[in-house]
């Protein structure tokens, strides 16, 4: 499942190293019901509209985040901590976005898509999420 780093998340990474700024101490990880692009930003993200939906927080500590030879993947698995009591959208894709609601966005992905049913739950495993700085090899498992 293949994904992206966005247009923000390369000046991110620029400002990081080169002006030495502070990461974000959390991301949010947003479920996309149609696939995102390299421009795309938290305000225009096409997330599931159910009402027990919100981004999951990532904590953004060492420890949080594993490094593997130019990627990055979650340390611990991730509980998505939705109880689909009501039927939920096609979700294709996923984002790292720097915000609980709108925000930027800093990587992107599609899924094999999931069709949460009611009563079901979702998680990412360790290594499930992992991101890289290369534009075309983010993604979500494998």
């Amino acid at each position: 499942m293949s994904g992206f780093i966005t247009s923000y998340g390369e000046d991110l990474l620029l400002d990081l190293v080169c002006r030495r700024r502070v990461s974000p101490e959390f991301l949010y990880l947003a479920l996309l019901t149609q696939p995102g692009n390299r421009y795309s930003s938290g305000y225009d993200i096409a997330e599931p509209t159910v009402a027990e939906y919100k981004r999951v927080v990532l904590g953004n500590a060492p420890g949080n985040w594993e490094q593997r030879g130019g990627e990055m993947a979650n340390a611990d698995a991730v509980s998505l901590p939705f109880y689909f009591t009501e039927p939920w959208p096609l979700i294709v894709g996923w984002a790292l976005v720097d915000a609980p609601e709108g925000g930027q966005v800093l990587w992107a992905g599609d899924l094999s898509p999931v069709q949460p049913t009611q009563g079901s739950s979702l998680a990412i495993p360790a290594g499930g999420l992992v991101i890289r700085t290369m534009a075309y090899a983010s993604g979500v498992g494998r």
